[in-house]
């Protein structure tokens, strides 16, 4: 039932009457416990998704959202709860509950278990959205096809990325389909090209300069000492890894390092994660002196860069940049973490640090207070 015309369930009689008398702060409770016991058999997962679940519903009962902004929000955040709480205890109507909630973000592929095929396959209704969507098919067939012929890098390509932007976004918030849909359908959406130009069209903000305010950071680490003394080499990692210790050292994980030496010249990363599946996010790879990273999900390399001419900054950069470019949560083993590195490279504003967890807004307050 979750189209574009209506995403909340038809609720009862004497609800809707509650709620057309200015009383839906009375009804919050059934209300949220009904749509939520509704949207369980959908994904469900980003901030995009609960902004148009909240805004549809507040159309559809004609509530001014100036006047009632402060209650939409509360619905908002309590249907959020509410949902996390079904899917947590594995609850729902419908037959693909399960399905659906091992597609709710990043976590999906990299922390659950779950029939291999399943989680590959790309979803029947997102292909059907795109095959009676003309304007959305024909630019994933142009963009696909620049994909497979290396040509991403062309000025005509970066037209047509601009082009199909808000064509893109609306079948991203609207469908809701996983992350690994989104790369079986539109293969061409993890090109670090493609990634540059619709990050800067989502944040304003170029991914050069958003690498550039990491290094900022770590320039200010280095003179405050807060974090002890940094390596002239390699000391982007260093901070980051220190970082983490500072939050947990489960965090560290998120970096694996790998130091190939002597005849050891080969690396193969795609057997190491076919063999063990295990979670860091990026890989950090010496050979023979040079430097090569790798950006993985689940057991598949999303991005590899190739040669040394990018430093660290922007690979983590380029790594805050897919939750933007996906549409997608931080998974929740790395969320502190990753919201320092969003607040550093993109924010930096004061008076949104009590929207972040605790732990982050404790190691960007300290940090603050020495620079």
């Amino acid at each position: 039932m979750i189209s574009r015309s209506g995403y909340v369930s038809t609720l009862p009689a004497r609800v809707q009457a509650a709620i057309a008398k200015d009383q839906l702060l009375c009804v919050m409770r059934q209300v949220v416990q009904l749509c939520a016991d509704y949207l369980i058999d959908f994904n469900v997962s980003s901030r995009c998704h609960y902004e148009t679940i909240k805004d549809s519903f507040a159309k559809q009962f004609k509530l001014d959202e100036l006047h009632h902004d402060s209650l939409l929000d509360v619905f908002k955040q309590k249907l959020s709860r509410r949902i996390r709480e079904l899917r947590n205890r594995g609850s729902g109507n419908g037959a693909n509950n399960k399905q659906c909630s091992k597609k709710l973000n990043w976590d999906a592929n990299r922390y659950d278990d779950g029939d291999e095929d399943d989680i590959k396959a790309p979803s029947t209704s997102t292909l059907i959205y795109i095959d009676t969507n003309a304007d959305l098919k024909k630019f994933v067939i142009q963009l696909n096809d620049s994909y497979e012929n290396n040509e991403m890098k062309t000025g005509k390509t970066s037209q047509l990325i601009v082009e199909s932007f808000r064509v893109r976004r609306a079948y991203l918030t609207q469908v809701g389909q996983s992350m690994q849909q989104i790369l079986n359908e539109m293969p061409f959406t993890k090109d670090l090209n493609f990634i540059k130009v619709d990050f800067e069209l989502i944040t304003k903000c170029s991914l050069k300069n958003a690498a550039g305010k990491l290094k900022n950071w770590v320039e200010h680490a280095v003179h405050s000492g807060i974090y002890g003394d940094l390596p002239d080499e390699n000391k982007y990692e260093e901070l980051l890894l220190r970082v983490c210790t500072r939050i947990g050292k489960r965090y560290r994980n998120i970096l694996h390092r790998e130091e190939i030496t002597g005849d050891e010249y080969e690396f193969d990363l795609q057997k190491v994660l076919d063999k063990d599946n295990i979670c860091p996010l990026l890989y950090s790879v010496t050979l023979v002196q040079r430097q090569f990273y790798y950006i993985t999900f689940g057991n598949q390399i999303l991005i590899q860069f190739e040669n040394d001419e990018e430093d660290f900054p922007v690979v983590l950069s380029t790594l805050l940049a897919l939750f933007y470019v996906f549409d997608v949560v931080f998974p929740r083993t790395y969320k502190s973490l990753l919201e320092i590195i969003d607040y550093f490279a993109l924010s930096n504003d004061e008076t949104k640090l009590k929207q972040l967890t605790v732990t982050a807004q404790a190691i960007i307050v300290e940090f603050n207070k020495k620079n």
